[in-house]
């Protein structure tokens, strides 16, 4: 269970990036929320590893650093679990779909509505420690629900946007929970 400390930490983060994620267009939205999920992903890497030799970090930063290759360097050092991992990729698809397309795309469409759907049921675990915050949305959400359940109550758009930012909130308590590993002498 955690701390009342850390839940208001936790719901302060989901706000802000709920408030942000809110004020932008679909298309928006999917870029955005997959940039704030990969720079939290980095932070929480940068804590953890040993030091960059240099002051660009290229296994962190630059052209060969994707959102890609830190989901699964989170996930093999250890700091994610599978369902997590698989989540962030499914983030990063839905990013670039919308990245790439030049038609018109709306989380509406029945392709996107199934990937929020499967980033729903992904994120079943944390929606707990969320439900306080979801209700103080405006988010019609019972004290047990699950994806399903926010899919249908919030509609694919406002689902989005309430994954992202949960997972916000958990990649910013992982930061504190991340103690580095030292180096070899």
């Amino acid at each position: 269970m955690l701390s009342q400390e850390v839940r208001e930490k936790l719901a302060k983060e989901f706000t802000k990036t709920f408030d942000l994620m809110t004020n932008e267009s679909d298309r928006g939205s999917a870029i955005v929320g997959a940039a704030i999920l990969e720079d939290a992903l980095a932070v929480a890497l940068g804590k953890y590893l040993i030091p960059a030799p240099t002051s660009q970090d290229s296994l962190l930063e630059g052209p060969s650093a994707s959102f890609s290759m830190k989901i699964d360097l989170a996930y093999r050092v250890g700091m994610i679990r599978s369902s997590v991992r698989e989540l962030l990729h499914q983030v990063r698809k839905v990013r670039n779909e919308f990245a790439h397309s030049p038609s018109d795309l709306s989380f509406e469409s029945q392709s996107m509505s199934d990937r929020v759907k499967n980033l729903c049921h992904l994120s079943e675990d944390f929606l707990d420690n969320f439900v306080g915050e979801l209700q103080n949305h405006q988010m019609d959400i019972e004290s047990e629900t699950s994806g399903t359940n926010l899919l249908r109550i919030a509609g694919p758009r406002t689902a989005f946007d309430t994954v992202i930012s949960i997972h916000r909130a958990g990649l910013e308590y992982l930061y504190g929970e991340v103690e580095p590993i030292e180096p070899l002498a």
